[in-house]
């Protein structure tokens, strides 16, 4: 069993390529005929809730009139968007809908879909760390190519109250609960 993530465009235009025993799964509100076409079901239980949602669009678009490098860092960092989709997976409903799909999806690989290109700041992330973390799971695709060993240099920006590397965008908090899963400890500025 292996967690997977890609985006509608990547899955649409063959950029990934499932095998044909995966199951893949869009994760969004609100699905589309297309949509439909490409995947095997959408899950809109697990996607983000629509207050979380506009909240992050907000932030975002004002983030990109006011000509920031990084308007989805800006955005995911000033909602609070990781601890209130965290915890939006933990409310009754979705967490039955959450344990079902866990259920359904033991044997073979299971893609999550949605709309967002980069992962860094999209819920299907997040989504898949839990999973990875409950099937005791421990490899997390996106950090194995986020960088290179020598260039997870912490800094603390200015604009910014999140500690991040440098390079790939995660914060000190995603790395250090992903070692913390593998038994390990970032320890750094503590």
């Amino acid at each position: 069993m292996s967690v997977r993530t890609t985006y509608f465009a990547a899955l649409s235009h063959g950029h990934v390529d499932p095998a044909s025993d995966a199951h893949v799964f869009g994760v969004v509100r609100k699905s589309t005929d297309w949509i439909d076409e490409i995947v095997d079901r959408n899950v809109p239980a697990v996607a983000p809730p629509e207050e979380l949602l506009k909240s992050f669009k907000k932030v975002e678009r004002a983030a990109e009139e006011n000509d920031e490098r990084h308007p989805q860092r800006v955005a995911w960092e000033s909602v609070g968007f990781a601890e209130r989709y965290e915890s939006h997976l933990d409310t009754p409903g979705v967490s039955q809908v959450f344990s079902a799909l866990r259920e359904t999806t033991q044997e073979n690989t299971l893609w999550l879909v949605c709309f967002e290109r980069d992962e860094r700041w999209c819920h299907r992330r997040l989504l898949a760390e839990r999973l990875r973390l409950d099937y005791g799971i421990p490899q997390r695709s996106h950090l194995d190519d986020a960088c290179e060993p020598d260039e997870h240099d912490l800094v603390s920006p200015t604009n910014r109250p999140a500690r991040v590397y440098c390079r790939c965008g995660l914060s000190a908090q995603t790395l250090d609960t992903y070692l913390r899963h593998l038994g390990g400890d970032l320890n750094v500025g503590r």
